[in-house]
């Protein structure tokens, strides 16, 4: 059987013509967890491009992407909807089986063509639109209006759908119940060259404590303008401190403008985007403190990466978080004088620092491939029975 999966993912067109996933997080092993219950698999995503690019390949056997127009915001999604309309009522969706990753307009949207067919689909929840449209999260004129629309839309999703699968143990699905079949499994699939043997026990890597950021710049909801101003707070209380900003996206132009209108620029350090999970362990493994101080979140990869790295983490109370982080280690979400609060008493304290790495270490463990892989394909193979029991009884 086959099976459809809708993304909100973008992924770039190269001028050979291979699809990638620039950022690495969506290549073709991503993809290929759905095999392990699937003979083929079909991915509805939005595709830039062509241009130049590096990245990891997503089609290989049992892959292809059918892709969609690379729309960017609610404008761009309305003034593209007919035609990805059209697009989704081609597909073989009828004897497929139907996952949409939400929330996104594109799993909406094709829920909402199947509507009326009685056709079982399959939910993973992969974030809250309730935190994504969060004040200070997006900028847009019909924020408060597309929170409401499009909470209300994930909730009805997920009473109506035949299963579904969270990304929390229980945060996003209190929010959002599923009368079906339903499990808690981690999008992240932390594999052993993640982890090291043992916690840190050393002090500070270098002279001058190290905090890094790991994260998308694309949308302000990441929070690195709070982290920039908490920093010029730390310096203005005479606390020299450095930070490591890794990834890309539109607004990285405005942060590096922010840095040096709060003339902390000489303590940023702006990486880009690194193509390789080795390069990111390099920069974790030379930071003294992990920083996500995020407006929303679903259950963060970045977080858990750095965790498994044995590095001390303070991130926002938001999302499934809190089910990573002591409560000692989170933050109030917004806020830049709690942000610098938490940055000063962690960093002033190397034993601390030392608890942590031993803490964050050992909850990363949970997060393990080899023992998310069997409970996700479990849930797959559900999504599987679920559909061919429709189909064998529309058949009869």
């Amino acid at each position: 059987m086959n099976v459809l999966v809708a993304t909100e993912y973008r992924f770039t067109r190269c001028p050979s013509g291979a699809i990638v996933s620039e950022d690495g997080t969506r290549g073709y092993a991503f993809w290929c967890r759905y095999l392990a219950a699937f003979e083929s698999v079909v991915i509805l995503g939005r595709v830039q491009g062509p241009r130049v690019c590096t990245g990891q390949a997503v089609e290989g056997t049992g892959v292809r992407v059918s892709p969609l127009p690379p729309y960017l915001g609610v404008t761009g999604f309305l003034k593209n909807s007919f035609r990805i309309r059209h697009q989704i009522r081609g597909l073989d969706w009828h004897r497929s089986a139907v996952i949409a990753r939400v929330p996104g307009a594109c799993g909406s949207l094709v829920l909402d063509v199947m509507q009326g067919s009685r056709h079982p689909y399959a939910l993973e929840v992969v974030g809250d639109p309730r935190d994504v449209f969060a004040p200070g999260a997006v900028h847009h004129p019909l924020r408060i209006a597309i929170r409401a629309w499009s909470s209300n839309q994930l909730r009805r999703l997920c009473r109506t759908g035949a299963a579904a699968s969270y990304v929390t143990s229980g945060t996003l699905q209190r929010r959002y119940p599923c009368l079906g079949h339903t499990t808690g499994i981690s999008d992240v699939d932390l594999t052993p060259d993640w982890f090291l043997d043992s916690p840190r026990t050393d002090g500070f890597r270098a002279s001058v404590p190290k905090a890094l950021f790991v994260g998308s710049l694309e949308q302000p909801y990441k929070g690195v303008d709070l982290l920039l101003k908490a920093l010029a707070i730390c310096l203005a209380r005479g606390v020299t401190l450095n930070l490591t900003v890794v990834g890309e996206g539109r607004c990285r132009g405005q942060l590096e403008e922010l840095a040096r209108d709060l003339a902390v620029a000489p303590h940023v350090h702006f990486r880009g985007r690194l193509t390789t999970g080795q390069a990111v362990r390099d920069e974790m493994d030379s930071a003294d403190l992990f920083v996500l101080p995020s407006r929303c979140e679903g259950l963060p990869r970045a977080l858990l990466e750095a965790m498994a790295r044995g590095l001390p983490c303070v991130a926002s109370r938001v999302g499934g978080v809190p089910e990573l982080l002591p409560e000692a280690d989170l933050i109030q979400v917004g806020s830049k004088e709690a942000l610098a609060n938490k940055l000063l008493e962690v960093l002033q304290d190397p034993t601390r620092l030392v608890r942590m790495s031993a803490e964050n270490l050992l909850k990363a463990g949970q997060y393990r491939a080899s023992l998310l892989g069997e409970k996700r394909t479990a849930f797959y193979r559900e999504v599987r029975c679920l559909t061919e029991k429709f189909l064998d009884k529309t058949a009869a």
